[in-house]
């Protein structure tokens, strides 16, 4: 079966009559763990692709060869956290798509209440002809989310509901952290995971006391929360 590998660790070393030996943990992307003996698994990055022939026993995986498909370049990190290699425009890429598709299932959650809200002024039979435009205007900005349409054509004449729209407040693209904590706590405040936080600086879990958080935000700020949230504008304001 192919593994996509999240992270390597050794677990457990020792000594037999062959010589010393090490249990190495496999981690893959979606968090399941395989061991293995073979060392040539410490060599395998974030990342890195393999094909193994997995087995079970009491609810535990391994395998004992494996075959390597791909295995990106190794990211070497100082004692300070400094050396992060950067694919500022593969992780733009990513994440840009990764907007692009929440964006994509909001329109058509948006579009499902706007025809549901048509459908249930006509079932009751209680239209009248202060609610014919509504209605019109329900399934034209509907189809409009459903067609990638620009809606600012569409709605431009229909009034601001809620008085003027509230100016987001923009994350500071600069900023100080006491600890590692603040530093993950601001990345969950702008939608940014953990462990997307750890694939884009490229730092195992292992190694986070070692983070050094600004030049960490600086990566993540310009790979995924500033492309994201230029995306989320565009689609906003219809462009």
């Amino acid at each position: 079966m192919k593994i996509t590998v999240r992270e390597v660790a050794v677990v457990k070393t020792g000594q037999s009559e062959k010589g010393d030996w090490e249990l190495i943990k496999v981690t893959s992307d979606d968090g399941t763990g395989y061991t293995t003996f073979d060392k040539k698994a410490k060599q395998l990055n974030a990342g890195a692709v393999i094909e193994a022939e997995v087995t079970l026993k009491e609810g535990k995986a391994s395998f004992k060869k494996f075959e390597v498909i791909s295995n990106p370049e190794a990211v070497a990190t100082s004692a300070n956290g400094g050396g992060y290699k950067k694919n500022v425009d593969g992780m733009k890429i990513e994440y840009a798509l990764k907007a692009k598709l929440q964006a994509i299932e909001r329109a058509s959650i948006e579009a499902q209440t706007a025809y549901r809200g048509a459908i249930e002024l006509l079932i009751k039979d209680k239209v009248f002809d202060d609610s014919v435009p509504l209605i019109d205007a329900a399934l034209k900005w509907g189809l409009s989310k459903l067609t990638a349409t620009e809606l600012k054509e569409q709605l431009g004449s229909m009034p601001t509901i809620g008085g003027p729209e509230k100016k987001e407040k923009q994350p500071n693209p600069d900023p100080k952290f006491a600890n590692v904590g603040e530093f993950f706590t601001a990345c969950d405040k702008e939608g940014v995971s953990r462990s997307d936080v750890l694939k884009a600086i490229q730092c195992k879990e292992a190694d986070v006391s070692k983070i050094n958080t600004e030049e960490a935000w600086q990566v993540v700020y310009e790979t995924i929360i500033k492309p994201s949230k230029k995306l989320f504008d565009e689609e906003k304001s219809g462009k």
